[in-house]
């Protein structure tokens, strides 16, 4: 009865915390997403950047 209680248990704790391997896949895919993320903010950056200087210079024209 113990030995069966002691081999579920070891099954249910396997099957329930990460492993080393688990966990550095993981990072792998948060550095992926992280990556992407950061190439889209910059391409937005860029595009607000450009569309306040259109603005700018759309005022400038009008009022100087």
């Amino acid at each position: 009865m113990v030995e069966i209680q002691k081999e579920t248990l070891a099954e249910a704790m396997d099957a329930t915390f990460a492993t080393k391997a688990d966990t550095a896949a993981i990072r792998a895919d948060m550095r992926e997403t992280k990556a992407e993320l950061i190439g889209e903010m910059r391409l937005t950056r860029l595009m607000v950047a450009a569309l306040m200087g259109l603005a700018i210079a759309n005022f400038a024209k009008q009022f100087f």
